[in-house]
């Protein structure tokens, strides 16, 4: 479950004040503060997308360019000693440093992934498994009774 929502390739956040009773959140990954609220869930989504909708307007009214989500670039902070360490890498592999940067982001990016599969798919096999071991228990439990039976009628 999300609690990010989409529209317009915008995205907003969902949040909930328990003390004004409200469902507000923002359009995110923005320079702008543009901010929606709602009373419930129902309404939260149409807050949202008339508050992309409004937003977009008003950016075309006013001749300004509205804001996009993502530019494909942002700044990085790491040590002195782990950007020496990249730049050298990226090097030897003949990549620029925004290559060997976006190639190890796709790459815990896809481990990410991959390990929620897992999880997923871990959890079904756990499932199953005791699925077929309770089967297996209550044949077992059904077959000796029933021998049992069998074998006290015979006497």
């Amino acid at each position: 479950m999300s609690n990010i929502l989409e529209y317009n390739g915008y995205y907003g956040s969902s949040e909930v004040s328990v003390e004004d009773g409200v469902i507000f959140g923002k359009i995110l990954h923005i320079n702008d503060l543009v901010t929606f609220e709602a009373d419930n869930l129902q309404d939260l989504n149409v807050a949202f997308q008339e508050a992309v909708d409004d937003y977009l307007e008003f950016c075309k009214a006013n001749g300004k360019n509205p804001d996009k989500p993502f530019k494909g670039s942002f700044n990085v902070r790491i040590s002195p000693e782990n950007h020496k360490r990249i730049a050298i890498d990226a090097a030897k592999q003949n990549m620029t440093l925004n290559q060997f940067v976006e190639q190890a982001i796709i790459a815990a990016l896809d481990l990410n992934a991959l390990s929620q599969e897992h999880a997923i798919i871990s959890k079904s096999l756990n499932t199953l498994a005791d699925s077929i071991q309770s089967l297996n228990n209550n044949f077992i439990s059904d077959y000796m009774f029933k021998g049992f039976q069998v074998s006290l009628e015979n006497k």
